[in-house]
């Protein structure tokens, strides 16, 4: 088997096809199934192919673990909104590359979805991110032939976001 990273996917320290197989290799041995916490104990040894990927400074760790939950509080928050007399929840902030000609420190950050909206640039990163997060789903379910009819229906979707 043929492995890759995802697109995206940050850690790219370890080639996929190792990775790959040392994840079926701990699978097998957990009988089938494997948590987050079998990898992690798999990976301790310098040895282990995974142990490269994690991070093993416990500061470092520490506070990357706190900036994954600070953009999880910032993803997850909605707000609620009537829509067509109905309460609708609806992200309250998005994620944008930013922008900033005063500012060394480019990179993504989050802002209120109104903001982000009203501005022609990060509207499109909003747009962009919504097709590219549909046409992920379709190449998810797509072999899933109970979901054909919903496969096409987000097919035509993303063709009018395009």
């Amino acid at each position: 088997m043929d492995y890759k990273w995802r697109d995206g996917f940050p850690y790219r320290g370890v080639d996929p096809n190792i990775a790959g197989q040392e994840i079926k290799r701990i699978t097998t041995k957990s009988g089938g199934k494997v948590k987050p916490e079998t990898v992690i104990m798999e990976s301790k040894k310098k040895s282990a192919p995974l142990h490269p990927m994690f991070d093993w400074n416990e500061t470092e760790a520490a506070h990357n673990w706190r900036k994954a939950q600070a953009r999880g509080i910032l993803g997850n928050l909605v707000q609620v909104e009537i829509i067509n007399n109905e309460p609708e929840k609806v992200r309250s902030m998005v994620c944008v590359a930013v922008r900033d000609e005063n500012d060394e420190s480019q990179g993504k950050a989050y802002m209120p979805i109104q903001d982000a909206m009203n501005d022609p640039e990060y509207r499109q990163q909003v747009i962009n991110e919504a097709r590219s997060e549909l046409e992920g789903w379709q190449r998810r379910f797509k072999a899933y032939g109970f979901l054909a009819d919903s496969v096409r229906a987000v097919k035509k979707i993303v063709k009018k976001i395009a």
